[in-house]
C-alpha cells in the first residue's frame, strides 16, 4: 500500500507532523476509493505482524510525545500545532469509526496511547484551549466507540447507556490515578 510505504520511509518528526496534518482532508477525499479504510488499516496491528505497532499510531504515539510541555525542545507555537495536528489525526479515525459502523472494534492501541490517563491529564493541563476542547472531544469519541463495542457484543435484551459508561470509565480514570 503506497500509504503504508510513505509512513515508513518518514523519518523526521516535522515530516509526520506534515502527514498526520494531512490526514483529515483524506478522510473526505474523493480520488481515493475507500479512503477512510486506508487510513483505519494503519492504525491497527498488522495481521501478519501480530507483536508489531500499527504503523501510523505508532508514529503519531511517538510524535505525541514530544509536544508535552515543559519537556518539548520546540517553541511554543510549534508545540501547541504539533498538539493539535496529533489529536486530530485520531479523533478523524475515531468519526470514521462510528460514520462507517465498523464491524471492527477501535484497536487497543489507540486508547492506550492517545486516551490513556497519563495522556488525558497532559491534555487536561494544556494551556492551549483549542487542544483542550479536541482532547476532549476525542475522549468523548472514544467512550461512544467503546459503548457501541459493547451494546453490540452484549445482546439486543441488555444495553448500556453512555451515562452508565462514562460513570464507569471516569470511575476506573480515578483509581488509575491513585
Amino acid at each position: 500500500m503506497p500509504v503504508d510505504w510513505t509512513l515508513t520511509a518518514l523519518d523526521e518528526d516535522k515530516e509526520i507532523e506534515d502527514f498526520a496534518a494531512r490526514v483529515p482532508g483524506f478522510f473526505d477525499s474523493r480520488a481515493v476509493p475507500d479512503a477512510p479504510s486506508a487510513i483505519l488499516s494503519l492504525m491497527e496491528t498488522p495481521q501478519d505482524q501480530p507483536t508489531s505497532d500499527p504503523i501510523l499510531g505508532s508514529r503519531l504515539g511517538d510524535l505525541l510525545k514530544t509536544w508535552i510541555s515543559g519537556t518539548s525542545p520546540l517553541p511554543e507555537e510549534s508545540r501547541r500545532n504539533r498538539l493539535r495536528v496529533c489529536l486530530r489525526c485520531p479523533w478523524y479515525c475515531g468519526r470514521a469509526y462510528i460514520r462507517s459502523e465498523n464491524l471492527v472494534t477501535l484497536p487497543s492501541y489507540v486508547c492506550a496511547v492517545f486516551a490513556s490517563s497519563e495522556m488525558t491529564r497532559h491534555i487536561q493541563t494544556e494551556d492551549d484551549v483549542a487542544a483542550r476542547i479536541i482532547g476532549r472531544c476525542f475522549g468523548s469519541l472514544v467512550v461512544k466507540i467503546l459503548l457501541n463495542d459493547v451494546n453490540a457484543r452484549i445482546g439486543v435484551g441488555l444495553r448500556i447507556n453512555e451515562g452508565e459508561l462514562h460513570a464507569c470509565l471516569l470511575f476506573l480514570a480515578r483509581q488509575a490515578a491513585r
